[in-house]
C-alpha cells in the first residue's frame, strides 16, 4: 500500500475518533442527540454528571426539604428507571432518556420553591439543569423550571409528574384545555399513581387515540378502538361498563345502563376531583348558604352577623358578577343555617332559633323580594330542632329534626294562610338534618340522612310514597357509597333528583355534602345504574384539595339543566357560586403524544426559557 494511502486511512480513523469522543472540537454548537445541552458541554463539564452526546439527558438540581431520605432515594431510583425505560430514540441507537440526579443540600428554610432556586442552584448549571426541592407536602407545583414535589403519599410519581411540566406538559394533553379519559398520561391526575390497575403501567402518553376528540356536552357511546385497548377503562379509577361492537368499543359515558346513546351529556374525567366551572364570588356569609330557582332567576339565601348573633339574608344573580340587594327576611336571633325552597312561584326560608323555628314568605319583587308578613309562621320547641324546607309532590313540607333524640317529624303546608297540619313521625333517625326531595318518577320522597353505622354520619338515602300529604312509615332505603362504604356528612345534604335521559329510565339522585372529618372540599354523589360501582353510587370531590368547605353546600337544578352550586369557602368564608355543579365541561377533550414532544421538543425548549 503506498504512503498517500496508508495517510488517508489514518486520517478517516482520527476522524471518526474525534467525532465520537469530543463532537464539540469540530462543532462548537452542535447538539447531536438534541437535549438542549451542547455536546461541549457534555463531553466537558457534563460529563462528570454521566452525560453523554449521543444519548438524551435530563440533569436536575434537587436540595431536600424533608427528613424521610429513604422516601428520597426510593422516588430518585424509581424515576431514574421511569425515564431509562421511555420509549424514545437516541443517536446511539438505545432508547430512554438519562435522568441524573444531583443531590443538593439539606434545608430547613421555608421560602417558595423558585426562590430555593436562585438560591441553590449552582451557575455552573444555571441553563443545563432543572431544579426540584423535595418536600414533606402532599403533591407538587412546578414554576418554568423549578419544583416542588412531596415524597410521602406519591413520590416518584409526582416527582416525574412535576418534571413533566417542565418539560412543557400540562395536566391536559396539549392543545386541550379539558382532560379527557383517553389521555392515559400521568400528567392527568386520573392516571398519577395507577394505569390499568397497576402503578408499574403509569406512562407518559404516546398518543394512540390522537384521532378522537370528544366533548361531555356531546359524546358518543361508540368509539372507533378495538374494546381491547380500552380495557383500562374498567379499572380504577372510572371502571366504565364496556361492550365489544365488532371493531369499536361502546362505554356507557353516563352510567344509565344503556349503551350505544348518542348526544350524551356525562362527567367523564374526575381524577378524583372534578371543576364545577368559574366561581362568582359574593360576600363573607356566617351559615352554609342554601339556593333556588324561580323560572330563571337564582335566588340564594344566607346568614350575615348581627351584632353577637346571625340573621338570614336573600339575594337573586341579576346577572353575572351582579346581585341584587340583601332583602331582610326577618329571621334573626339564627341557630345553625338556614333552608330556602320556592313553590309556586313563592319564596319560603326557614331557620331554627333559641325558642323554635321560623319560617316566612317572600314575594318576588325587582331585583328582589318583599316578606309577606302574614304568611310568618313559628313553631315552638324547647330544645331548638333542626329544620328543612322542601316542596314534595308540589306541596310544601317542613322536616323538623330533634337532637336530643334524632327523630325526624314532618309537617305539610295547607297551602293557604298560616293553616300547617298535624306534626306526624317520618319513623327515621338522623344525625344532622334531612336533605329532601321529589322523585318523580318514583312518586316518593328522597329523604337523606346520616347514622352511625359502619362510619360515624354514614349518608343514607330513603325512599318514602306519599298519600294525601301523609308520609309512608316504610320503604326502601340505600346506603350512598353502598353499604360497606363510608360516604358520611356531619351537615345537612342538599338533595336533587335528575330525570333526564342521561339519568337512565328510573332517574338518579344526586347528594352533594360537606364531609365529616374538617379540612376536605365537599362532595357530590350521584346514583349509576351499575350497582358493583360503590353500591350505585359515583362520588367525587369538589374543584380539589384546596377548595375547602366551611359549612355544607347549596345544590339547585338550573335552566340550562345543570346544576347551581355555592359553598362557604373556609380560608375566608367567601361564598362562591359556580354554575357546572355536574361537573360536565363544555370544551374538546382529547390525547396527546407526550413521547415525541418530550424527545423533539421538550427536553431542549425546557432549558432554553
Amino acid at each position: 500500500m503506498s504512503s498517500p494511502s496508508r495517510r488517508l486511512i489514518v486520517v478517516v480513523i482520527l476522524f471518526a475518533l474525534v467525532s465520537a469522543m469530543a463532537p464539540s472540537a469540530l462543532a462548537p454548537d452542535a447538539d447531536t442527540d438534541g437535549d438542549g445541552l451542547p455536546d461541549a458541554w457534555e463531553a466537558g463539564p457534563g460529563r462528570a454528571y454521566g452525560c453523554d452526546p449521543r444519548h438524551a439527558d435530563l440533569l436536575v438540581y434537587t436540595v431536600e426539604r424533608t427528613s424521610a431520605t429513604a422516601k428520597v432515594d426510593e422516588t430518585i431510583a424509581r424515576a431514574t428507571a421511569f425515564f431509562d425505560a421511555l420509549n424514545v430514540g437516541n443517536p446511539d441507537g438505545r432508547r430512554g432518556i438519562h435522568l441524573h440526579v444531583i443531590r443538593g443540600p439539606k434545608i430547613t428554610r421555608p421560602d417558595d420553591y423558585p426562590d430555593l432556586m436562585r438560591t441553590y442552584l449552582p451557575a455552573a448549571l444555571d441553563g443545563r439543569a432543572h431544579f426540584l426541592v423535595f418536600s414533606d407536602s402532599p403533591g407538587g407545583q412546578t414554576n418554568g423550571n423549578a419544583s416542588i414535589s412531596g415524597v410521602e403519599e406519591y413520590g416518584w410519581n409526582s416527582f416525574v409528574h412535576e418534571l413533566g411540566h417542565q418539560l412543557g406538559l400540562e395536566h391536559e394533553a396539549l392543545g386541550f384545555e379539558i382532560q379527557s379519559p383517553l389521555h392515559t398520561s400521568l400528567m392527568n391526575y386520573s392516571y398519577l399513581d395507577s394505569y390499568n390497575g397497576s402503578e408499574d403501567q403509569v406512562h407518559f402518553s404516546d398518543g394512540r387515540f390522537a384521532k378522537l376528540r370528544m366533548r361531555e356536552t356531546n359524546l358518543d357511546e361508540t368509539l372507533p378502538f378495538p374494546i381491547a385497548s380500552l380495557a383500562f377503562l374498567t379499572k380504577d379509577p372510572y371502571r366504565f361498563q364496556l361492550k365489544a361492537a365488532g371493531a369499536n368499543t361502546q362505554v356507557d359515558w353516563n352510567r344509565n345502563g344503556i349503551f350505544g346513546e348518542t348526544g350524551v351529556r356525562a362527567d367523564i374525567n374526575y381524577a378524583p376531583s372534578t371543576w364545577f366551572g368559574d366561581r362568582l364570588n359574593l360576600e363573607a356569609v356566617a351559615t352554609a348558604p342554601v339556593g333556588a330557582y324561580l323560572d330563571r332567576d337564582f335566588y340564594v339565601a344566607y346568614g350575615v352577623p348581627e351584632g353577637g348573633n346571625r340573621t338570614i339574608v336573600l339575594r337573586k344573580l341579576l346577572a353575572k358578577n351582579r346581585w341584587g340587594p340583601r332583602i331582610e327576611t326577618g329571621l334573626r336571633n339564627v341557630i345553625g343555617d338556614p333552608t330556602f325552597v320556592v313553590q309556586r312561584g313563592m319564596l319560603w326560608v326557614a331557620a331554627s332559633n333559641p325558642s323554635g323555628v321560623s319560617v316566612v314568605e317572600l314575594r318576588p319583587s325587582g331585583d328582589g323580594a318583599r316578606v309577606d308578613s302574614d304568611l310568618t309562621m313559628n313553631f315552638p320547641s324547647r330544645p331548638p330542632r333542626q329544620a328543612t324546607l322542601a316542596v314534595l309532590d308540589s306541596r310544601l313540607f317542613l322536616f323538623l329534626r330533634e337532637a336530643s333524640s334524632n327523630r325526624v317529624f314532618y309537617v305539610p303546608y295547607s297551602g293557604s294562610g298560616r293553616t300547617w297540619g298535624a306534626e306526624r313521625d317520618t319513623g327515621l333517625h338522623s344525625r344532622t338534618a334531612l336533605g329532601v326531595a321529589w322523585h318523580p318518577i318514583r312518586r316518593q320522597a328522597v329523604l337523606v340522612g346520616t347514622t352511625d353505622a359502619n362510619a360515624k354520619f354514614r349518608l343514607i338515602a330513603y325512599f318514602r310514597g306519599l298519600t294525601g300529604g301523609t308520609l309512608d312509615t316504610t320503604g326502601e332505603q340505600d346506603w350512598i357509597g353502598g353499604q360497606n362504604g363510608g360516604n358520611a356528612s356531619a351537615s345537612r345534604p342538599a338533595v336533587l333528583v335528575d330525570t333526564t335521559r342521561d339519568a337512565g329510565p328510573n332517574g338518579r339522585v344526586y347528594a352533594y355534602y360537606v364531609a365529616s372529618v374538617p379540612g376536605l372540599p365537599a362532595f357530590v354523589s350521584m346514583q349509576v345504574a351499575d350497582r358493583g360501582f360503590n353500591g350505585g353510587w359515583l362520588e367525587r370531590s369538589a374543584y380539589d384539595q384546596w377548595s375547602v368547605t366551611q359549612s355544607a353546600p347549596a345544590a339547585a337544578v338550573n335552566p340550562d339543566g345543570d346544576i347551581t352550586y355555592c359553598y362557604r369557602d373556609q380560608s375566608n368564608n367567601m361564598l362562591n357560586c359556580a354554575f357546572h355543579g355536574s361537573g360536565i365541561e363544555d370544551g374538546d377533550m382529547g390525547d396527546f403524544d407526550e413521547l415525541t414532544f418530550i424527545r423533539a421538543q421538550g427536553l431542549k425548549q425546557s432549558l432554553s426559557r
